[in-house]
């Protein structure tokens, strides 16, 4: 059984638009900094402040933040400072006082998590499209990411993880395509690396795919190319070095001593040589926060909990519930599908029978962006199981339209409606802790 375009384009349609109503439904609850809004709040206010600050993510993601706040006095950004800097640029103090948003327009940047999460949606149908050449897998595909609960609670506040995504599986998809010479799909792995560097948990799978190597060569220079360019380029536009030079010296005292005090009046060479000084430092400072990150953090998990989502936890907000929980039934499904896939390539391989590509790829798909993080020697988050998830999502469409294809079509449908209504009863239970709804 096949869809027509026609009736794809259709129910893709009611897909992203239930996903735009579920990311704006209660967007102004709460009128305070969750978790990590705090960080991205201050982070967007400064880029519109031109503000110098240090964090270990790449600047992309909260400079896209920043963008909204350009359609409002510069006043109401100059506010945003909901947590502060201690101890060479790390930043452990949240101050309580200013977690409250007031004049802070943050409801235009939770809007933007929206638009990426609904992206989101989008950019998984087109990848899975690519892949499997099957609209019934891709549209089941975009309609599991719709009602995972974390994935969309991630994709309503100010976090990263939405705009990172996005650009991440775009690329993939891109890739795929045999169109695409590596450029246009590099490009979007760069931006997805300029978001967070995390994203290069995605190279295995594109070294995995059977497509010449020239085409993954430029893939992977285009995507560090333009890594480099949006990191340099944002950063230099936004914070003039003068200001850039006093924060750095005042959150690391061994800076001071390695450049001696700048003159008030920079010459050009001395401007470029400074400011390159300075996004060095902060890439060196960057990478140790994704690697050997000192300390603990009360919500860490480990990865091989993720898949039973062990490690969910609540924010701290004590009017609303507020809680990092998925649909129990997706997560369910897509581990069942995993253990069942590597039950029938075993199978499959005593039989020395050929297991279908699709399989072997997104099965891939899961285990690479998984297992970085059982060597990386830091604490480790729910959240950064999300990309696996997402594999084992569209692992799990493919398995229940690939069996219920055998079933005649009254089977078929009333098949699709028990997995639909599963789905939803899923999503309703956990809602609460979703939405906030006391």
């Amino acid at each position: 059984m096949e869809l027509s375009e026609k009736k794809t384009r259709f129910i893709l349609f009611g897909i992203l638009l239930l996903s735009i109503v579920l990311h704006t439904w209660r967007l102004p609850i709460p009128s305070r900094a969750v978790f990590d809004e705090a960080h991205y709040a201050t982070y967007a206010g400064n880029y519109r402040t031109h503000t110098p600050f240090f964090d270990i993510h790449p600047p992309l993601g909260k400079f896209i933040y920043s963008i909204p706040l350009y359609a409002y006095p510069e006043k109401y950004s100059s506010d945003a400072h909901y947590i502060e800097f201690i101890n060479k640029g790390i930043i452990v103090e949240y101050n309580e006082k200013n977690r409250v948003f007031s004049n802070f327009p943050y409801i235009p940047l939770r809007t933007m998590s929206g638009f990426f999460g609904t992206l989101l949606v989008l950019s998984i149908f087109l990848f899975i499209k690519e892949l499997t050449k099957n609209n019934i897998i891709a549209l089941f595909s975009a309609f599991f990411i719709t009602l995972e609960n974390a994935l969309l609670i991630e994709t309503r506040f100010i976090f990263l993880d939405g705009i990172f995504l996005t650009f991440s599986f775009f690329a993939l998809w891109q890739f795929l395509k045999q169109k695409d010479s590596g450029i246009y799909s590099g490009i979007l792995w760069g931006c997805a690396l300029a978001t967070k560097l995390v994203g290069i948990i995605f190279l295995p799978f594109v070294l995995f795919q059977k497509i010449d190597w020239w085409k993954k060569w430029k893939f992977i220079t285009v995507g560090f190319f333009t890594l480099g360019i949006l990191w340099v380029g944002i950063q230099w536009y936004s914070f003039p070095t003068a200001q850039w030079y006093e924060f750095t010296k005042s959150i690391n005292n061994d800076f001071a001593e390695t450049i001696p005090k700048i003159s008030n009046k920079l010459l050009p060479t001395e401007n470029l040589a400074l400011k390159t000084y300075l996004l060095l430092s902060e890439l060196s400072w960057s990478t140790p926060g994704y690697t050997t990150l000192k300390g603990h953090n009360q919500s860490e998990s480990k990865w091989y909990e993720w898949p039973f989502m062990i490690g969910s936890f609540c924010y701290s907000e004590p009017a609303f519930p507020f809680c990092l929980i998925g649909n129990p039934a997706l997560w369910g499904f897509g581990f069942f599908s995993i253990i069942w896939t590597l039950f029938y390539m075993i199978i499959k391989k005593l039989r020395e029978q050929k297991v279908d590509t699709i399989i072997t790829t997104l099965l891939f798909g899961y285990f690479s962006t998984l297992l970085p993080f059982a060597i990386i020697p830091r604490y480790a988050l729910i959240w950064q199981y999300f990309s696996s998830l997402i594999f084992s999502l569209c692992l799990a469409a493919y398995w229940i339209v690939t069996y219920t294809n055998t079933l005649e079509k009254k089977y078929r449908i009333a098949s699709y409606a028990i997995l639909i209504f599963i789905v939803c009863v899923g999503f309703l239970v956990v809602s609460p802790t979703t939405f906030g709804i006391r």
